[in-house]
């Protein structure tokens, strides 16, 4: 009898339960979203080209500072500014001399290095910079088989969002 009335009783709830879910989508109120006009403007950016530690591999250093500046621009977050007006050409162990960025209206720049590390693997070194003067924003260093050369790159934009 006790176990009768239990499954009776939990029965009863699953069918307000279930009620619940098909009669409560009708329940909430409509949500409306008002949309200022204000424009949203781009973090201008620069992304000096990547060095490399020998010419084997200035291809690469070349491709992943591409698929950087691709990922960053298509985030519609950041304007990645053309290498053609920057001032300084940059490696990642100097910093950049503001007095150098401020006509290029570059808020960040990131500088990098391709090589190979010790163990025989890719290492993508890069920094983000302050093109302002503050400071190193962001540093690191990844590494992994050649094969997978973009995804490091990719991992290198994804730092910077």
């Amino acid at each position: 009898m006790v176990g009768l009335m239990r499954f009776k009783s939990i029965l009863g709830a699953s069918m307000i339960f279930m009620s619940s879910l098909v009669l409560g989508s009708s329940v909430y109120a409509r949500t409306e979203l008002a949309v200022s006009a204000q424009k949203f403007e781009p973090m201008p950016i620069a992304i000096s080209g990547f060095t490399a530690s020998n010419p084997r591999y200035a291809a690469i250093a070349k491709e992943m500072r591409l698929v950087i500046a691709n990922d960053l621009a298509s985030s519609g977050l950041f304007r990645v500014l053309p290498e053609k007006i920057y001032i300084e050409k940059l490696t990642i162990d100097v910093p950049p001399n503001p007095d150098n960025w401020r006509p290029t209206g570059a808020a960040a720049i990131i500088v990098g290095h391709v090589g190979l590390g010790t163990n025989g693997q890719l290492t993508v070194s890069y920094r983000l910079w302050d093109a302002g003067g503050q400071g190193q924003l962001f540093g690191q260093m990844l590494s992994g088989d050649a094969s997978i050369k973009r995804r490091l790159a990719h991992k290198v934009a994804d730092s910077v969002y």
